[in-house]
């Protein structure tokens, strides 16, 4: 039985005695009140005092049902961020890493200049989906959620894709624009390219497991 229904009984309890006193004489009736009244203040002060309790727990867990309501949809809309991040993106980075490692390795391993010119212009591509892909809203909208390791990772991955992605696309562009020397320009080049291909390679791997951890994390349990 709660404190509101305890507090109901009491006032009918009240409302009883003051019915009595009403159907007696005057002279019974001031008796009548005059034995009771203390009993009677004591008990509609109970009453009061149960009611108001009744009354406070109730906004209490009304307001705490709410809290609980909004922490949900706040949760909701977290996890859509996250999930929207990590797929496709996750692995669309991985795939163009997986790219550039392999292009790197043929780069150079072939006699034919246009396949090499080929390979150099799919590292620049693949290097440039994967500045579209950083900058895509998802992965900006999710910012917020990141972690500080996660962001610290983040934000030098962009200082890398900034100066050394955009060094290597230059050079395979020019590699690939090469007509005479292009031994010559190859042997003076890969060294670089390969440095920072497999550099940003390795870092968009290492920001993509850590995605599709963050979706995990903001994930249904």
């Amino acid at each position: 039985m709660n404190l509101r229904k305890i507090a109901d009984i009491v006032v009918l309890i009240i409302i009883g005695f003051c019915l009595g006193g009403m159907f007696s004489d005057v002279s019974a009736t001031d008796q009548y009140l005059s034995e009771w009244q203390t009993l009677i203040a004591g008990i509609l002060a109970v009453a009061a005092a149960a009611w108001t309790v009744g009354e406070m727990r109730r906004n209490d867990s009304m307001q705490q049902q709410r809290h609980e309501e909004l922490m949900l949809l706040n949760l909701r809309a977290d996890r859509l961020r996250a999930e929207r991040a990590a797929f496709p993106y996750a692995d669309k980075l991985e795939y163009a890493s997986n790219i550039i490692s392999e292009r790197v390795e043929q780069l150079g391993a072939h006699r034919d200049i246009d396949i090499n010119r080929r390979v150099a212009i799919n590292i620049a591509q693949a290097m440039n989906f994967i500045i579209d892909y950083l900058r895509a809203d998802a992965i900006i909208d999710a910012k917020p959620l990141f972690g500080s390791a996660m962001a610290f990772s983040f934000e030098s991955l962009e200082k890398r894709i900034e100066i050394s992605a955009r060094t290597t696309i230059g050079l395979c562009e020019t590699l690939a624009e090469t007509e005479t020397d292009f031994g010559k320009k190859l042997e003076e080049h890969w060294p670089k390219i390969a440095l920072n291909s497999l550099t940003i390679a390795r870092s968009c791997r290492e920001f993509a497991v850590e995605l599709k951890r963050l979706a995990d994390h903001y994930g249904p349990d």
